[in-house]
Order: structure tokens, then C-alpha cells, then sequence
């Protein structure tokens, strides 16, 4: 958990000192899968659907980002 979470922070410095949008739209989807794992593993009853929703809405929210 301890891991999970310095890669989320690692991932977040990263977001916010990239200096172009390529890689700004990396570390922001990096930033993402230590947030899936703990709503997948940690979550409550309905946790994998949960997760499943967290993924639509980040890769329907981040897509146009990209475009």
C-alpha cells in the first residue's frame, strides 16, 4: 500500500512539472492506476464495479484531453 502510494505521488510531482502535453497526459494516466487498484482491492461491496466506472469515466474524461 505504502508502494502504491509513493508511485501515486511520484506520478503527481510529474504531472504537474511536465513541460509539454504529451507528457503531462502520461503522468496523469499514471497517476490512475494506483487510484484503480486501491478502489479495486480496498473498496467496499460493489468495488468492482466500482472500478470498472472509475475506468470509463477517467478514459472518456481524458480522451478529448489527448485530442
Amino acid at each position: 500500500m505504502h508502494g502504491l502510494l509513493w508511485f501515486s505521488a511520484a506520478a503527481i510531482c510529474g504531472m504537474f512539472v511536465a513541460r509539454d502535453l504529451v507528457l503531462f497526459y502520461t503522468f496523469f494516466e499514471l497517476m490512475l492506476l494506483p487510484l484503480l487498484i486501491y478502489v479495486g482491492r480496498w473498496g467496499g461491496e460493489q468495488r468492482v464495479r466500482a472500478a470498472l466506472t472509475m475506468i470509463v469515466y477517467t478514459l472518456l474524461g481524458s480522451l478529448p484531453m489527448l485530442v
